[in-house]
C-alpha cells in the first residue's frame, strides 16, 4: 500500500469514535462507535489477527439476517470491520433477563438459520 493510500485509510480509521465497549476477549474487542463525518453509528470489531479474507468475503454477502460490512481495514496483524449497528436487544441478554418467549425464540433460531443459509449459499 502506497503512502496516500495509508494516509487515507488511516483518516477514515479515525473518523469512528467508540462510545461504548460492547464486548472485549482476548481475540476481539467490540464497540459501538459514531462516524465523526457523517454521525452514523456503526459497531467496530478490532481482531488481533488477520481476518481480511474472510471478512471480504463476507462483506459482499447481502441478507436482512447479517449486519452489513461497511469497511475493513488491516494491518500490523490485526483487522478492523465496521458494520451497520442494529439495534435492539441481543439474544444473550433476552436469555439472561428471561424476556425470551417460547415464539421468540423460534423467531430467533429461524433468523439464525437465514442467516447461516446466506452464508453457506456463498461456499463459505
Amino acid at each position: 500500500m502506497d503512502s496516500l493510500s495509508k494516509n487515507a485509510e488511516s483518516y477514515r480509521r479515525s473518523l469512528y469514535l467508540s462510545t461504548a465497549v460492547l464486548s472485549s476477549r482476548q481475540e476481539c474487542t467490540v464497540e459501538k462507535v459514531v462516524n465523526s463525518f457523517d454521525g452514523g453509528i456503526y459497531v467496530r470489531r478490532t481482531y488481533k489477527e488477520d481476518k481480511t479474507e474472510i471478512f471480504s468475503l463476507l462483506a459482499e454477502i447481502k441478507s436482512p439476517y447479517l449486519p452489513e460490512i461497511v469497511e475493513i481495514f488491516s494491518g500490523d496483524g490485526e483487522t478492523v470491520v465496521i458494520e451497520k449497528y442494529i439495534e435492539g436487544e441481543t439474544l444473550a441478554s433476552a436469555i439472561a433477563n428471561k424476556k425470551l418467549t417460547k415464539t421468540a425464540a423460534k423467531n430467533a433460531a429461524r433468523q439464525l438459520l437465514c442467516a447461516l443459509d446466506a452464508i453457506q449459499k456463498t461456499g463459505l
